[in-house]
């Protein structure tokens, strides 16, 4: 089997969308460059591979078997469903692009909006409206556009708790360009930040504020969430 996953990620900052369009097939379908869904890579207790796609479906990729190891990990992928047994999972699927993102924690507010800035960066990002940008699984996978400039310097991005002492669910987006101001450039890039450390919400269904500094103003934007069960 050819390689089908190729890390799109820039050290610890921004991933940058850069489809290796890797395939296992001579026999590929229509648009398989173009993700068609996100998933979660996951591992069963007995070391089987399989995807998350939402709340309830699971998939197992028949021709995708393993990972490096058990942290769950966001990717964009192009899969086709194919007639074969699935179990123990909802559905068999053929996997022709797998694009793992960049998968982190959250992190801690530092306990002001001026020592966040000093820490996790004041610069401009923009989350794309994409269906990219979606809250599920425990996960926040947010499409984003920056402006980036050297080829080689790491922008960092982080989603920073703690923000709203009277709201646990308010969350910053944060952007460090690392000082990557030369011959900018508006690039898109996907990241995805795991939601496990906030309060759990205990089967309720609760708002998730994400506030950032846009472009050119401050902004927010919300999601309906829900702490992932364990399946």
């Amino acid at each position: 089997m050819k390689r089908i996953a190729k890390l799109i990620v820039a050290a610890l900052g921004a991933a940058v969308i850069l489809p290796s369009c890797s395939i296992d097939s001579t026999d590929v379908p229509e648009g398989w460059c173009n993700p068609n869904m996100v998933v979660t890579i996951r591992k069963t207790d007995k070391g089987l591979t399989y995807f998350q796609l939402d709340e309830k479906t699971t998939l197992l990729p028949v021709n995708y078997k393993s990972v490096s190891n058990n942290t769950p990990v966001r990717a964009l992928a192009y899969c086709e469903e194919v007639n074969q047994d699935p179990a123990p999972f909802d559905k068999a699927v053929k996997v022709h692009m797998l694009e793992p993102v960049l998968t982190k924690a959250m992190v801690a507010t530092e306990g002001s909006s001026e020592a966040d800035a000093a820490k996790y960066g004041k610069d401009g990002i923009e989350i794309n409206n994409s269906w990219l940008t979606v809250v599920e699984d425990g996960f926040l996978t947010i499409s984003f556009t920056a402006y980036f400039g050297n080829i080689g310097i790491s922008h960092y991005v982080n989603v920073v708790t703690g923000v709203d002492p009277e709201d646990p669910y308010t969350v910053e987006l944060r952007h460090d360009a690392k000082n990557d101001y030369t011959n900018v450039q508006q690039r898109a890039g996907v990241a995805a930040f795991d939601l496990s450390s906030l309060p759990d919400t205990e089967g309720k269904t609760v708002k998730l504020t994400v506030r950032y500094r846009g472009f050119n103003a401050d902004k927010t934007i919300s999601f309906d969430y829900c702490t992932r069960s364990e399946k």
